[in-house]
C-alpha cells in the first residue's frame, strides 16, 4: 500500500519535511518513490510547496494521506475544509490525593525475652566482634565434644554383646 507522508530532514532543531510517496512499510527516513513537496515550518510564514499534479496522480491511484499531510493539504485548501481529522487525546484524571498518615520519627521493633525466643537468645547474638569464619570454628568445636558424649550413650547391654546361637 502507497502512503503519501512526511519525510523529516534538516539539522538537529531545525526540521524541515519533504511530501513522499513511499511503501506504508518503509520506515520513516527511508525509500521512497518520488518527492512531491516540501514543508518548512520554521519559515514565517510556514509555506507548502506541492506538485498539485503529481498529488492528484497518486491520490487517484489508491495512495493514501497521513493525518498530517492531510491537514496540511486542507490547509493550503487544496483539500475541502470538512476533510480535516481531528485527533483526540484524553488526558487522565488526577487522582484525589489522600492525606497520608504522619509517620513517626523512630520506630522501635518489640524486644524479644528468652522465653519467646525459644531460649536461644542469648545464644543466636554473638558476643564482640567475631567474622563468621571465628562462628564457624566455634560451631565445630561445639559439635566434637557433643560426638564423644553420644558415643558414651551406646554403650552395649550384656545381652546384646553375647553372640546368637545359631540354630542348626
Amino acid at each position: 500500500m502507497l502512503v503519501i507522508r512526511l519525510q523529516r530532514k534538516g539539522k538537529k532543531k531545525q526540521p524541515f519535511y519533504r511530501l513522499v510517496v513511499c511503501q506504508k512499510t518503509s520506515p520513516p527516513q527511508g525509500k521512497f518513490i518520488e518527492i512531491l513537496g516540501n514543508y518548512n515550518p520554521r519559515s514565517k510564514d510556514k509555506k507548502i510547496i506541492i506538485k498539485e499534479e503529481r498529488v492528484k496522480y497518486w491520490i487517484d491511484n489508491g495512495a493514501q494521506l497521513s493525518d498530517t499531510v492531510n491537514n496540511l493539504l486542507c490547509k493550503i485548501e487544496f483539500l475541502p475544509k470538512s476533510a480535516i481529522i481531528k485527533k483526540t487525546t484524553f488526558k487522565k484524571k488526577k487522582k484525589k490525593e489522600e492525606p497520608k498518615p504522619e509517620k513517626p520519627e523512630h520506630i522501635e521493633a518489640p524486644k524479644k525475652t528468652e522465653v519467646e525466643a525459644g531460649g536461644l537468645l542469648e545464644e543466636a547474638v554473638p558476643t564482640g566482634r567475631q567474622t563468621g569464619k571465628e562462628i564457624k570454628e566455634e560451631e565445630i568445636k561445639e559439635k566434637a565434644e557433643e560426638k564423644p558424649e553420644e558415643k558414651k550413650e551406646k554403650v552395649k547391654t550384656p545381652e546384646e554383646e553375647k553372640p546368637k546361637q545359631e540354630k542348626a
